[in-house]
């Protein structure tokens, strides 16, 4: 398998590319959608850059033998209400989103009930210009349909 990094890297699990990894875990359960299958998985720059067949050899900065346990994919939760920016004393997108990746979600898609709305163009740009900065995972915003923006 050929996977690509955040940093636009191309990793194909060999040994002789040059290339280490900053983690590999070694005989982990990898979750899937056809099943349960041990793998080696590389890490690098905080995520998944390569899976491969368990027992490949792979240079990393640090290795862990995770017989016995599972890594599932990151979950997405297509229904989030994140009180920012009108109410930060309650959440704002930083902690909230930081919440997600806690709790194993990598992506959120935001209601558009926040304040102000999503209900325009101009307010959903906005709104994803200001959010940017302090995502810690994925996101999407909803736009809200009403009345006034049937146009």
């Amino acid at each position: 398998m050929i996977a690509e990094s955040a940093m636009g890297k191309r990793f194909d699990g060999s040994t002789g590319s040059g290339v280490d990894f900053d983690l590999v875990l070694h005989d982990v359960q990898l979750v899937g959608a056809d099943g349960i299958r041990p793998a080696t998985v590389a890490v690098a720059d905080g995520k998944v850059a390569d899976v491969l067949d368990a027992g490949t050899p792979v240079p990393a900065a640090e290795h862990v033998d995770a017989a016995g346990l599972h890594l599932l994919p990151g979950l997405v939760d297509t229904h989030v209400h994140l009180r920012s920016p009108a109410r930060p004393d309650r959440e704002t997108f930083r902690t909230g989103t930081a919440a997600a990746a806690a709790g194993g979600v990598t992506t959120i898609c935001e209601m558009p009930t926040s304040d102000p709305p999503v209900n325009s163009g101009g307010v959903l740009a906005g709104r994803a210009a200001e959010l940017r900065p302090d995502a810690l995972v994925d996101y999407a915003l909803y736009g809200g349909a009403a009345w006034e923006n049937r146009h």
